[in-house]
């Protein structure tokens, strides 16, 4: 006779020599049947339970004093089963400056890892904290590399991988993962178009913008479409597509809050998204030319923002070829100064939308390592450089090449306090532009060595002293207060050793002021390139010169 380990409750008058012919599995769906009656019971005690507590809490409030329960008691500490949403997680603090690197006199850039690839990198983008970073290339593939690891040089490279390169340069980029960057069919109610991975239609990455902490990532399409992809989790699923563009789409930049992004496209708009509804909320045209640069500008403290009135009397003779005639307009100075003449005309703190004012400027902008998420500069194909706020429809300030200057520009950027924008030309020269003055002419011209070659990618350091310009034959570290003297160094810049002869598409300094990324890539416009990804570490007095990096 078999026996049977059994706490189950039984019937009454049912024992097991009245029941010896039942087979196993009776016995188990008896014991399933009260499982499940024993959970309904348990579930409708806990739902009368939490509508008791709800109305009890003002007879609790009145004095009632009643010996509690102890079978309640034990069931207020069981957890509560409910199809609430959980709590997000805080999200991590972002990465601080290194001490040191705000009041450094100057850097000494080193490179270390290269990752050679087989395609023209036109897109990067990288987490705060550093720990991956993205690429994005003309063959269609997102990839996805450890930083940390390759900074540390856990794989070398070959001595033919390293015969390019300087001799520093000895560790390998490790990839961990790529994916394709897939255009997805539009959906039609007049044709039919099969749910197949067969005849995946890849497309060039042009532009990328991944989430703080690596949840989602954003991809431009050539069709003018924004993939919104997931990274950590099923790495490299279309969550939906963002569609308005018409082109291929450039530039993706990312606000502080991570609920909306800025889209520049060859359609020559930019675009203002919401990523919670997937809308856009605002358009910002008028460009004559392809969007190439899109860029928040840093906050600066005691500056005053205030709305400009454009002037009247500005010469048509301004404008670059091939640009709108509305962009001839000039804006003046961003913030009243006196020295501008009458031109300028009066300064009111608020915008006009349509004829209508709209919510008033601040007055002053906080200090620290942020960006007024309000106002941005957007660079075009054909030369120009446009400042917007969010919050209007027209731009504050336009800027034009000098005259001489070919109507060019792949690179704009601020300044670390926010007073400046620097623009990258083709004729080997940087020019400077101050907000102070007005944007309508630049204040200097950074020249090149003859024979540099266009000015393709910038980014500014951290002390405001130095930016970092590419150009077609090398990386320079410029000095912005260099001044000629006797004893003193002969030339306003540094080279900078490891990239040489092509074109770099991104150059990327971390929050932290440690590292420095350039990209070899053409974007899609034109140029020869190396195609390959270049690390550096950044250095200055006082500082260690080890090279291991802690995750």
């Amino acid at each position: 006779m078999s026996s049977f380990n059994s706490d189950d409750e039984r019937e009454p008058g049912h024992s097991m020599m009245e029941n010896g012919n039942a087979s196993d599995e009776d016995e188990i769906m008896e014991d399933a049947d009260g499982d499940q009656d024993d959970d309904e019971e348990e579930e409708a005690e806990i739902e009368v339970e939490a509508e008791v507590e709800a109305e009890g809490d003002e007879e609790d409030d009145e004095g009632d004093e009643d010996e509690p329960d102890g079978d309640n008691e034990e069931e207020t500490h069981r957890p509560a089963r409910s199809r609430s949403a959980t709590q997000v997680p805080p999200s991590r603090p972002l990465p601080s400056l290194r001490p040191g690197a705000a009041t450094a006199a100057t850097y000494d850039i080193v490179p270390y890892v290269a990752a050679p690839m087989s395609t023209s990198i036109n897109a990067f983008c990288a987490t705060p904290c550093m720990r991956w970073v993205f690429t994005g290339g003309s063959d269609g593939y997102i990839r996805r590399f450890d930083w940390v690891g390759s900074m540390n040089g856990k794989v070398p490279l070959t001595v033919a991988q390293k015969h390019p390169f300087v001799d520093s340069v000895t560790r390998a980029g490790i990839l961990l993962s790529y994916w394709e960057n897939e255009e997805p069919a539009v959906k039609s109610s007049f044709l039919h178009v099969p749910e197949t991975t067969d005849d995946l239609k890849l497309s060039p990455v042009y532009s990328l913008a991944v989430h703080s902490q690596s949840l989602w990532l954003l991809s431009g399409l050539e069709s003018g479409g924004i993939n919104l992809q997931s990274v950590r989790h099923d790495e490299g699923k279309i969550i939906t597509t963002l569609r308005k563009h018409t082109s291929a789409v450039s530039v993706l930049t990312l606000a502080s809050d991570e609920r909306s992004v800025l889209s520049g496209s060859w359609d020559k708009n930019v675009y203002d998204w919401d990523l919670n509804t997937g809308s856009v909320t605002r358009n910002f045209t008028g460009s004559a030319g392809q969007i190439s640069a899109i860029q928040f500008r840093p906050h600066s403290a005691g500056i005053l923002w205030a709305d400009i009135v454009p002037a009247s009397n500005q010469s048509e003779e301004l404008d670059a070829p091939g640009s709108p005639a509305e962009s001839t307009r000039s804006y003046g100075s961003l913030f009243g100064d006196d020295d501008m003449g009458d031109d300028i005309g009066e300064v009111s703190n608020q915008t006009i939308t349509n004829g209508k004012p709209s919510s008033p400027l601040p007055q002053s902008l906080p200090s620290g390592p942020t960006t007024d998420q309000n106002t941005f500069l957007a660079s075009s194909m054909d030369g120009t450089i446009r400042l917007w706020d969010r919050r209007v429809n027209s731009p504050v300030a336009t800027g034009h090449p000098a005259r001489g200057v070919p109507p060019w520009c792949m690179s704009a950027i601020w300044s670390t306090d926010g007073n400046f924008i620097y623009a990258g030309r083709r004729n080997a020269c940087v020019e400077e532009y101050s907000l102070h003055k007005g944007l309508g002419q630049p204040t200097r011209n950074l020249k090149f060595p003859l024979g540099s070659g266009s000015v393709t990618a910038m980014t500014a350091m951290p002390n405001g002293r130095n930016i970092i310009c590419a150009s077609f034959d090398n990386l320079r570290l410029w000095d912005l207060k260099w001044e000629e003297k006797r004893g003193g160094p002969t030339t306003p810049f540094l080279i900078i050793p490891g990239h040489h002869g092509g074109v770099v598409s991104h150059l990327y300094a971390d929050r932290t002021c440690r590292y420095l990324i350039s990209t070899a890539g053409n974007r899609g416009w034109e140029g020869a390139n190396t195609e390959v990804l270049l690390g550096y570490e950044i250095y200055w007095p006082n500082t260690t010169t080890a090279t291991t990096t802690t995750a």
